[in-house]
């Protein structure tokens, strides 16, 4: 009974720690819920949470981590982003993150993007579209995060219930 008692507030630990990813970059919110499924799993013998559950959150999870990296990238060119807003959104993710911790990894792609589209002889209202569609990925990957951790902590409960 401790240690059932331990692994469930442990789980509920961590799903709440995990939801704070969504808005902290720096926090691995879904992986570390992930990692948190996964030994309440490991420790039941699967019983309530089955293996292929879990290898399904897997993939989910990399998902997520992909969109975190890729999702600005998406967005800066679905609103027709130069080479230059591109490269400035990558350089503004590592900068940004280097410079100004974890608030750099929203500023960062933002700033970047538009200073890379005016480098490469854009308006800056052009500019502008193309940092606006380099937040609305990052909106998008934080979205999906989110969904993805709501749904882990619904099998959580659940399994906690049966």
């Amino acid at each position: 009974m401790g240690l059932e008692f331990f692994l469930v507030f442990l789980g509920i630990v961590i799903f709440l720690i995990s939801f704070l990813g969504i808005i902290l970059p720096f926090l691995p919110g879904v992986p570390l819920a992930w990692f948190g499924l996964f030994l309440y799993a490991y420790f039941t013998d699967f019983l309530t949470v089955s293996l292929s559950t879990v290898l399904i959150f897997l993939g989910l999870t990399a998902l997520t981590l992909v969109l975190d990296v890729f999702g600005p990238l998406l967005g800066a060119r679905r609103r027709k982003a130069t080479r230059y807003g591109v490269l400035g959104v990558v350089l503004g993710i590592v900068c940004g993150v280097v410079v100004l911790g974890p608030v750099g990894f929203l500023i960062g792609p933002l700033l970047g993007a538009f200073l890379g589209e005016l480098f490469a002889g854009r308006e800056s209202r052009d500019a502008l579209r193309t940092s606006i569609g380099a937040a609305l990925g990052i909106l998008a990957s934080s979205i999906v995060k989110f969904l993805v951790l709501l749904a882990m902590l619904i099998v959580f409960l659940l399994a906690l219930w049966i």
